[in-house]
């Protein structure tokens, strides 16, 4: 049995990766319909039990469908980037390639139920506090039906999903390995672009979720004083995020620079010696190894490229849009539907 077929055998499917492999076409999609459905069943028991229905909801329904989605995207993207260096083997199919990129170890997915638990707790916790300061009754709370009630089980699907891809982003094994220093050429760097590729992406998730959490946290008590300082961390967030991955590669490539500039040391030594004495075919080579140097000097250290930081400045509106957007269409609302 080959090394490929050991490691898939030794791997699973958490029901979240199933349900997202279900969704038909690319991920968009499926947050849309799992969004929709999740909304749907929250205005069927305000119906039944003849509630009042809150916006709110539908932005509680939207991060439980991004958070499900996500890995999808994610995941197979980065398991495209390891096949280009060759650490992957190749699949028949993208559909085999998505299937592979969302499977994970066994221990892992029953190590993931403890996150998941602790993302639950922290839910209710930080639901039960944001109820007493709006002045709630927790007594009441917890001996009638009310609107709080239908929404606490979205809530806490929500801490169960974010304390377990918290866990499956920081137990993942899709990081692209650092070539070795002598395979690397300052003057391609194209093959390392992929490793900022890959922090641009989880710059766009990241930014993404922010901006939903922003029109969440407009529909609370707290409105700009909490969005406010969120974007900021937000902001912060995307920037470091997009630099992580990218920190190993560019101390590589100053240490080739390095080594180059110093092997081209005593070659320019040489070539200047040998052009003083007035030997006119070392006066081209001197210019030619003077040349190399400014543009080994001048090489960049970080692996991006001009496309990956014009899309990452470009990401950076995502959550002020949001903003903008969400608050818009609250005042649309209240000034033509309430």
């Amino acid at each position: 049995m080959t090394e490929a077929a050991n490691t898939k055998n030794n791997r699973t499917l958490s029901w979240e990766s199933q349900l997202a492999l279900i969704m038909p076409g690319p991920p968009i999609i499926g947050i849309v319909i799992i969004a929709s459905c999740l909304f749907t069943l929250y205005l069927g028991s305000v119906w039944i039990f003849d509630l009042t229905a809150h916006a709110v909801t539908s932005i509680f329904a939207l991060m439980i469908a991004y958070i499900l989605m996500i890995p999808r995207y994610l995941n197979y993207r980065d398991l495209i980037d390891r096949q280009a260096f060759g650490i992957d083997v190749s699949y028949s199919n993208d559909r085999e390639l998505e299937v592979m990129s969302l499977r994970v170890s066994h221990e892992n997915l029953r190590h993931s139920r403890w996150s998941g638990a602790l993302g639950i707790l922290i839910a209710f916790i930080v639901n039960e506090v944001a109820a007493v300061i709006e002045g709630a009754n927790l007594i009441e709370m917890f001996t009638r039906i009310h609107d709080g009630i239908v929404i606490l089980p979205l809530t806490l699907t929500l801490g169960w999903l974010v304390g377990r891809s918290i866990f499956f982003s920081r137990t993942s094994d899709s990081e692209i390995p650092l070539p070795e220093s002598a395979a690397i050429d300052l003057l391609h760097l194209d093959s390392l672009y992929a490793v900022g590729r890959t922090g641009l992406r989880r710059a766009l998730v990241g930014l993404v979720g922010i901006g939903i959490l922003g029109l969440l946290s407009l529909n609370t008590v707290f409105g700009l004083w909490v969005t406010l300082p969120m974007f900021a961390i937000g902001l912060v967030t995307g920037l470091v995020t997009l630099l992580r991955p990218a920190r190993k590669v560019r101390n590589l490539i100053r240490e080739v620079k390095r080594q180059e500039l110093a092997r081209l040391e005593p070659l320019l030594r040489q070539a200047r010696n040998d052009a003083l004495t007035g030997e006119l075919p070392t006066q081209g080579r001197l210019t030619d190894l003077m040349a190399y140097r400014d543009s080994i000097e001048s090489t960049a250290e970080w692996p991006f490229n001009s496309p990956t930081i014009i899309r990452f400045v470009l990401y950076l509106l995502i959550p002020i849009i949001s903003m903008i957007g969400g608050a818009l269409v609250e005042q649309i609302v209240a000034r033509f539907f309430i």
